[in-house]
């Protein structure tokens, strides 16, 4: 499941970063995080924008002891 999402408009070198945050404390609600301002966001945003580095958090360990 993904929790983060981080974007860069611009190049690797130059640009402007933000990134998107989903805490599952607010029913899995989006977040915009830019500079120091914090926005909600719609998932049509997260899918729309153009991530380069995604995280997820895996919703089960399957594992043998």
């Amino acid at each position: 499941q993904q929790q983060q999402q981080k974007n860069n408009s611009g190049t690797l070198q130059h640009g402007h970063y933000s990134c998107f945050v989903k805490l599952a404390q607010n029913n899995g609600q989006w977040f915009r995080c830019e500079d120091e301002t914090v926005t909600l966001a719609s998932l049509s945003e997260v899918l729309s924008s153009q991530g380069y580095m995604l995280f997820y958090v895996k919703d089960r360990l399957e594992y043998t002891a």
